[in-house]
């Protein structure tokens, strides 16, 4: 019993530094490259799926029409493709971290709570669907409605990704906490 709980623990343990080691690559090839490049051709203005706080009609349309051919090349191509796949990684590394994190306790919790950077994965494949759009769009035309779900996309990527990082961070901190006590004890 005692080698099967470690060989499970062992893959589980695999599986997370691989999805780590993936996320971390495709994050740092976007901060590092094709994020500042399209920054860079938007006269300084960040992506519209870059801005945690979301962006209204006029934000969307000063950044589609300052955006150059080359940085709209740039972001439908290589970035889109990037973003298509980071999603997937970080929401099953953040999933994983949570169900190995929460340890034993409620089952239902447990999934419950696990589910919120799976679905933060679902808004950020809504937001680069709509933000595709946008992209393709005229950007002195586009219909307020289509930037304000494409903005409704990314406030839900970024409210859903931050309750997966702050549940991460508080099991953390209980952990720490109960050892704390178990040394001290």
């Amino acid at each position: 019993m005692l080698r099967r709980f470690l060989a499970r623990s062992s893959r589980a343990r695999v599986v997370f530094w691989v999805l780590l080691l993936a996320a971390l690559g495709l994050y740092a090839a976007m901060a590092l490259w094709t994020v500042p490049a399209i920054t860079s051709a938007s006269g300084g203005l960040a992506p519209l799926d870059a801005r945690p706080f979301g962006y209204g009609v006029d934000e969307a349309r000063a950044f589609l029409s300052a955006l150059t051919a080359e940085g709209r090349a740039l972001y439908l191509g290589p970035q889109h493709r990037l973003d298509n796949a980071f999603p997937l990684l970080y929401g099953a590394l953040l999933a994983v971290a949570i169900w190995r994190l929460f340890g034993a306790g409620s089952p239902v919790l447990r999934a419950v709570l696990s589910v919120f950077p799976l679905l933060a994965a679902m808004f950020d494949y809504l937001e680069n669907a709509r933000v595709r759009a946008l992209l393709m769009a005229d950007p002195d035309s586009v219909p307020g409605a289509m930037i304000a779900s494409a903005n409704t996309a990314s406030l839900g990527k970024w409210v859903l990704g931050s309750i997966a990082v702050l549940t991460i961070l508080a099991l953390i901190a209980a952990r720490l906490v109960g050892r704390r006590k178990e040394v001290t004890e």
